[in-house]
């Protein structure tokens, strides 16, 4: 699955209720800008690491412990 960094030319700002929930094979997530806000069980029953870019924020607040920057 290909999630875009924007939408019809909008930034992704909020991801909703369950998106991700139940997607057993999903091992990481891929952000360029700052972190969206996110609504209940986005990653409910899967455990995916949240990559995301340095010098963007919100990441440890909004996501916890599972968001780390890109390795190379």
């Amino acid at each position: 699955m290909h999630q875009p960094d924007k939408c019809h030319d909008r930034s992704v700002t909020y991801i909703g209720f369950t998106v991700f929930g139940g997607c057993i094979n999903l091992n990481g997530v891929y952000f360029q800008g700052n972190a969206p806000s996110v609504g209940l069980y986005v990653f409910e029953n899967t455990v995916p690491i949240i990559y995301y870019l340095p010098g963007t924020a919100g990441w440890e607040s909004r996501l916890g412990p599972t968001a780390r920057l890109p390795t190379r």
